[in-house]
């Protein structure tokens, strides 16, 4: 398989401009029509925020990346609604939790000062009627919202109309779309930032001195994985992110050329279906850390991270904590590119042939697989990785 069927990109193509029109058209509507619009933004009067998001991990990550940087730079308080799964990801002790009769208490105690809504059309379990009805409560609500075009979740999706501000073109970079609702607040920032903690800084340092890891090496983090690949995997669909195991191990034996270099490999338990593959496959191990399933948490993570010289990942969660602690990244893109998804950093190489792509958006794909990520060489990340690294 070489090329992408004509009758394939003609379908991601209408699908596109289905998605862009009815984006469109609710824009328009909101311009027409809500009244809030005139209502001007006065940053003195924002003293307590609540942030609606659901969405992935990545999501939760990045959202969270860039309320860090507004509570270390406004006097604010922010409350996040969302899953009660991801609030163990909120660390930082100037963010809090809260769920949806917490949310909808403040909002009626008039505690609630602006509302940040991120793709509330796609969480109706945090999103729920009541709720949009008491935004009406709040002086400012900011909004972006995506677009489902299958029938059941399209059906299901509820536009929060009256708001004060809204972001088009939605979505056109994931992180770069939550620092503009904040931005557009008046709240000014940037780029996201990581919150660490005691436990990780701790962990790092211990991790570096048992592994003789120090200031004079070279240290590679090789992040293979991803959730989405184990799940296509799993499911025994092509996975549209996987960059076959075989060129990750010619990549880090090549990078193990240069003798003050050391590798640590990173993931999750579960992706050790493909992390193990990679490992037996290295020639030398010696300089080679497996650290698959042993890492304790994303701030101890995160804090590793920091001590890297680079990361190379796919479009993943990786690819964002790295870009959060400023640690240059060469990143694998597949079936989105890096314009909508891509963490905001000028420091990454990202990988990405917009001739091969497919652009699907998908977690399993077999064009991505076989076309896109097979003509990614081990010679074009290698040579990205050097370029960021010097």
């Amino acid at each position: 398989m070489k090329k992408i069927p004509l009758s394939e990109k003609f379908k991601i193509g209408l699908v596109k401009t289905a998605k862009d029109f009815i984006q469109l058209s609710y824009y328009l509507l909101w311009i027409l029509f809500d009244p809030r619009k005139f209502t001007i933004i006065k940053k003195d009067k924002i003293k307590n925020i609540l942030v609606i998001c659901g969405g992935a991990i990545g999501d939760i990550y990045n959202v969270i990346g860039v309320i860090n940087s507004v509570v270390a730079k406004y006097k604010v308080n922010v409350y996040v609604l969302t899953y009660e799964k991801n609030k163990d990801f909120i660390k930082n002790n100037k963010i809090k939790y809260a769920n949806l009769k917490e949310s909808k208490e403040m909002i009626d105690a008039k505690k609630i000062d602006a509302a940040v809504l991120i793709d509330p059309a796609r969480e109706r379990k945090i999103f729920d009627g009541e709720l949009f009805l008491k935004l009406l409560k709040v002086p400012y609500v900011v909004s972006s919202d995506s677009i489902k075009l299958h029938p059941h979740k399209f059906m299901r999706q509820r536009f929060p109309i009256f708001a004060t501000r809204k972001i088009y073109p939605i979505r056109a970079n994931g992180p770069k779309t939550f620092v503009n609702l904040f931005n557009i607040l008046s709240l000014k920032i940037d780029k996201p930032s990581f919150y660490f903690t005691k436990e990780g800084e701790n962990f790092s340092k211990t991790f570096m001195k048992k592994n003789n890891i120090s200031k004079k090496n070279n240290l590679v983090i090789v992040h293979p994985g991803a959730g989405k690949i184990t799940k296509a995997l799993k499911e025994g669909k092509p996975p549209a992110h996987l960059w076959p195991e075989e060129r990750w191990a010619k990549l880090i034996d090549k990078i193990l050329k240069d003798k003050e270099t050391k590798i640590v490999i990173t993931g999750v338990n579960s992706e050790e279906i493909i992390t193990k593959k990679i490992y037996n496959m290295i020639g030398d191990k010696k300089r080679v850390v497996y650290a698959v399933g042993k890492i304790p948490d994303i701030e101890s993570l995160a804090s590793l991270v920091k001590r890297a010289d680079a990361t190379v990942t796919p479009d993943t969660s990786m690819a964002h904590i790295s870009s959060h602690v400023e640690t240059p990244a060469v990143i694998l893109y597949s079936s989105a590119s890096p314009g909508r998804v891509g963490p905001v950093s000028t420091k990454n190489l990202n990988i990405y042939h917009k001739d091969k792509a497919h652009d699907c958006r998908k977690y399993a794909c077999k064009y991505c697989y076989e076309i896109h990520m097979k003509s990614i060489s081990v010679n074009e990340i290698y040579s990205a990785l050097k370029k960021i690294m010097h």
